[in-house]
């Protein structure tokens, strides 16, 4: 690992020791249903809380996350969040975004990457992190509605490989499919479907309804089913 010191970041950019983060806490309890590869069996387990777990990475690379979210449904707020969870298990973080419509246009893609302070410590300086996410090159995606998990697995974010997907099977209709003469709806099945097959691991569950039967928000659902799915 190089070891230069980070480089500065850009307005919007947030890692160690900046402010804390706005809003809530998520809410704890409920069900995750996860799709395992091959097969397409269906899975359920508890939402369960505990500490961040060191992520052994080839190379010395960061744990790689992205957040693709709508106006308004807090996915800076959630980045926050995970920041703040790494920071408190002894990682150095960094979160960027890269701005969208804030409308149903167009969505904002949040990016977070983790690397542990004591690896850093030992090979003698701080890592440079990426300030955006490359195609191939996710661990984890995040998608609050099931068009934005198409839309990351069609920007090359979700990979068979590597990535796992946490998406909500709910949807925000488009203004295309709004606008269409007839029924200009994408399939949903064919959705689903396709995101299972494009994902290592696929996590999905109607976080709207979650949200709503919990009297949360889903930035909040997503944080609980990134912690529940066991992959930090």
């Amino acid at each position: 690992m190089n070891p230069t010191p980070p480089p500065p970041t850009d307005q919007g950019s947030r890692g160690t020791g900046s402010a804390g983060p706005q809003g809530s806490p998520p809410a704890g309890g409920g069900r995750l249903h996860e799709v395992s590869k091959p097969g397409g069996e269906q899975k359920s387990f508890p939402v369960g809380g505990g500490r961040l777990h060191e992520v052994s990475k080839p190379g010395g690379e960061p744990i790689k996350i992205a957040i693709l979210a709508m106006g308004g449904e807090g996915g800076g707020v959630l980045a926050d969040w995970i920041v703040d969870m790494g920071e408190a298990n002894g990682y150095l973080a960094q979160t960027t975004s890269v701005p969208g419509v804030a409308q149903r246009t167009g969505a904002t893609i949040y990016y977070v990457e983790l690397y542990p302070e004591a690896r850093a410590a030992a090979d003698g300086g701080r890592p440079v992190l990426a300030l955006m996410p490359l195609p191939g090159d996710v661990d984890v995606v995040l998608a609050s509605e099931l068009m934005e998990a198409g839309r990351a697995v069609q920007r090359g974010l979700v990979t068979p490989d590597r990535t796992t997907l946490i998406a909500s099977t709910h949807r925000v209709y488009s203004i295309a499919e709004k606008s269409a003469l007839g029924d200009g709806r994408v399939d949903s099945g064919e959705l689903l479907a396709h995101t299972a097959r494009a994902a290592r691991r696929c996590i999905r569950f109607d976080m709207a309804q979650a949200a709503e039967a919990s009297g949360s928000v889903i930035s909040a659902v997503l944080f609980g089913a990134l912690a529940g799915a066991g992959v930090l």
